[in-house]
């Protein structure tokens, strides 16, 4: 179906009475493994309260930057070819925003539409790339978030922080007032995210040759995610430690981690998707070094399926766990190799830590944080 077949579908139908004006919802990130399950499931939430909600689908099979894995799209959406940060998408967008009669466009990330008057509210992660460059994927891409962040910025009608970390960044490095900010925190699909089935865990043991008892790692190789630092303190006394995200090729290849480890077996089995939550119910834990996170998806979704979480002290993580994990200074290879000993040692803090994580995520849900985010773009089409 064209582009322009699915507008008019989607602008001549029966519709229910919205609660809110009609929403676009920029879903072209679906693809990315921490900012695609954020579109999934605010999506998802949106739809379940009766929101009016349309998402911004990106055209074509999964590819390359647009990312290899992703979901159905959940609602009524229309493709664009349009990819983001490129000049083409500045048209694209305001042409759908106009088509579909939109009231307010949500950007999930810094790709927003200039060449329209209607309101924006842009969801922010964080600031790492502009703050520090030398974390973009590349000089090029650096030079983009440099360019592209301040713009967004003042474009945007609300800024909703996913996390108290990501607000203050915005505070101190744009100035922007109260009025203009927010924090909504990421929901969690319950429903997914819990303890899996014996035979399940067992399944996802079998497929990639686990044993018993593993320590769990789920993330990238980029230079932030500190993986070194895991390796490093790793040793032979632990259980294997299994990636999921990188593949063998990738560790193999990488600079950042290659002949820096401690000893221990390693398993990377490449990126996961929907054996994630199995994969979580049978690790002893999840460790989660990176040097600064803003509000990752990980421990979040390990203490949802009952997982220990042990991370560093880096960014918005001790605000995340606090005292319902084992949190560990970011470099310190000494207290990392402690604190794998303590968490495969000793069963009862196992399940003390997996019971605590449980109880601090169960109030968390997509729909609440979609009413959240409803308020918002009332106020801004007010």
């Amino acid at each position: 179906m064209s582009t322009t077949q699915a507008i008019e579908r989607l602008t001549t139908g029966e519709a229910a009475a919205p609660l809110a004006p009609r929403v676009i919802l920029d879903a072209r990130f679906i693809g990315f493994a921490g900012i695609g399950r954020w579109v999934d499931g605010i999506w998802r939430g949106l739809l379940e309260i009766g929101a009016d909600v349309i998402g911004v689908w990106p055209a074509g099979p999964p590819r390359d930057w647009m990312g290899v894995c992703r979901p159905e799209p959940p609602g009524p959406h229309v493709a664009v070819g349009a990819r983001p940060f490129l000049p083409a998408e500045q048209l694209a967008l305001a042409r759908v925003l106009r088509a579909v009669g939109a009231g307010v466009h949500h950007a999930p990330n810094w790709s927003v539409p200039y060449l329209t008057a209607r309101p924006v509210v842009v969801t922010v992660h964080d600031i790492y790339p502009y703050l520090d460059p030398t974390i973009a994927r590349s000089k090029l891409a650096a030079r983009v978030y440099r360019a592209v962040i301040p713009g967004a910025v003042r474009k945007a009608r609300r800024l909703v922080a996913v996390s108290p970390l990501a607000a203050r960044q915005l505070r101190d490095t744009f100035n922007i007032g109260e009025d203009r900010l927010r924090v909504i925190e990421h929901g969690i699909d319950h429903a997914r995210w819990r303890r899996a089935p014996a035979a399940a865990v067992d399944a996802v043991r079998a497929r990639y040759g686990l044993p018993r008892d593993y320590l769990l790692y789920v993330g990238t190789l980029k230079p932030h995610k500190n993986l070194a630092t895991l390796l490093a303190a790793h040793g032979r006394e632990h259980p294997p430690l299994v990636l999921a995200g990188p593949s063998r090729q990738e560790l193999a290849g990488s600079p950042l981690v290659g002949g820096r480890g401690g000893g221990g077996k390693v398993i990377a089995i490449g990126r996961v998707q929907d054996e994630l939550p199995a994969l979580y119910s049978g690790a002893l834990a999840l460790a989660l070094p990176s040097l600064y996170e803003s509000a990752p998806f990980p421990p979040l979704e390990a203490m949802a399926c009952g997982t220990p979480v042990v991370c560093s002290d880096g960014g918005g993580l001790p605000e995340m766990i606090g005292d319902d994990g084992l949190i560990v200074p970011v470099r310190d290879v000494g207290a990392w190799r402690e604190a794998l000993s303590r968490i495969c040692g000793q069963e009862t803090l196992r399940r003390r830590l997996g019971e605590a994580g449980r109880g601090r995520v169960a109030g968390r849900s997509w729909s609440e944080a979609a009413r959240q985010y409803l308020e918002i773009y009332r106020e801004v089409c007010a």
